[in-house]
């Protein structure tokens, strides 16, 4: 068996045999190639946990790790150890002033509203005849389906309670009963998100085909009708009746009842049964639909406001410059806020992952001082600038696939 080292605190630690037994799945493997420095990807995926990491690592054989295994320069290794200076003094500023604890009161608000959109909706739907009424509850409640993924995406970072058992047990109950899908496959994924935002290979959010192209660099096969349909080459024009139409719905209906089948998660299948055995009978199938279809526009919308225009990453990168290069913001109001569910708030919740995203917005005005300290960019975006960007992004790509399709031809 190949030998498999992972870089952490100067150290190269031997995982070959727990890299199978790692509990949050195979994104370990990232860390195993040389140049990867998993020091603060490690603290802040298990910042509630470090004792018990810490205990695990010393049963590790280790090595002091070499100028060759951070596969950079002296110089670019100076750099490189000045951002893992900064970075872990603003991380322990932030702990310090208690960014890192559970916000209740606001959790609790969240629910109160999500359940409101839920009852509301299915009255409209169940007790007025008229298609205006009915369309109106079938927003509400999708849309309550769609801010269920606040909970959810608190629950997967551990920042509901800060108790890591206690919290996925929750996110199982917002994104499975509230919303229908698999805790366990979401995170699998998010986690090689934030492991490597837009990094070409790694973040599994940029894998959207066939249905949509994220990135000119995925057309590597235009023979293939996985990179060459209908759908890629006129993606702009069916973004939104289509491409955020339709992957939620296939997530929901498809891929998440597969991945816990395959799995045998009973938990997550008996949330699943329990949401469609309400739900369904409550509004009836077809308004259950297309309330679903509003869940995707509105979740895929704020997913791609902060990363999709951004360039990819091809080569290792310290975590400061994932969170600065690959990650944007969107202006900080209450109505984007609301709107985004806190995502507007990217570069501090990729800088601390595992802080609730109500208190993201107490770091923002240190987090530029940080960037510009090794001059990296720090950008931000109204709403309306980003959902522009994404149009235009898309349609570059658009235009990308058709060029390389009739060359192949």
């Amino acid at each position: 068996m190949e030998k498999k080292e992972i870089l952490y605190d100067g150290f190269m630690y031997d995982v070959t045999s727990f890299i199978p037994k790692h509990p949050g799945g195979g994104v370990i493997e990232y860390y195993t190639t040389k140049g990867e420095d998993a020091t603060i990807p490690i603290l802040q995926f298990h910042n509630r946990s470090m004792n018990h990491v810490n205990l695990l690592l010393k049963s590790f054989n280790r090595r002091p790790a070499t100028l060759d295994d951070y596969a950079l320069t002296a110089e670019k290794k100076k750099v490189h150890d000045e951002m893992t200076t900064e970075y872990m003094k603003l991380f322990e500023e932030v702990k310090a002033e208690g960014l890192f604890k559970p916000n209740y009161m606001y959790n609790a608000v969240v629910l109160v509203e999500i359940l409101t959109w839920f009852i509301v909706g299915a009255y409209f739907i169940r007790n007025y005849d008229g298609y205006l009424m009915k369309a109106i509850g079938i927003l509400m409640v999708g849309l309550g389906m769609g801010r269920s993924g606040l909970l959810q995406h608190e629950g997967g970072h551990n920042s509901i309670t800060g108790k890591p058992k206690i919290d996925k047990f929750l996110q199982n109950v917002f994104f499975g009963l509230f919303m229908s899908m698999s805790a366990k496959w979401w995170v699998h994924k998010h986690s090689r998100h934030h492991a490597m935002p837009q990094r070409i290979g790694h973040d599994t959010d940029m894998e959207l085909m066939p249905i949509l192209a994220a990135y000119e660099e995925c057309i590597t096969d235009p023979k293939s009708i996985w990179q060459n349909n209908w759908f890629l080459r006129n993606q702009f024009y069916v973004l939104m009746p289509v491409a955020l139409a339709t992957y939620i719905p296939v997530a929901s209906f498809v891929l998440s009842p597969i991945w816990i089948i395959q799995h045998g998660y009973i938990d997550e299948a008996i949330a699943l049964i329990v949401h469609y055995v309400i739900a369904i009978p409550s509004i009836g199938f077809v308004p259950y639909v297309l309330a679903k279809v509003v869940m995707g526009w509105y979740l895929l919308n704020n997913f791609s406001l902060n990363h999709t225009h951004l360039a990819t990453a091809n080569e290792p990168c310290h975590w400061l410059e994932y969170c600065t290069k690959h990650t944007a913001n969107c202006t900080n109001n209450f109505f984007n806020d609301w709107f985004t569910i806190l995502l507007n708030y990217q570069i501090e919740h990729h800088l601390f992952p595992t802080m609730p995203q109500s208190n993201l917005r107490h770091v923002v005005s240190r987090s530029k001082v940080l960037a510009a300290k090794f001059n990296l960019p720090y950008r931000v975006f109204t709403l309306f600038e980003a959902e522009m960007e994404i149009l235009k992004h898309i349609y570059k790509v658009m235009i990308h696939i058709r060029n390389v399709c009739k060359k192949a031809v």
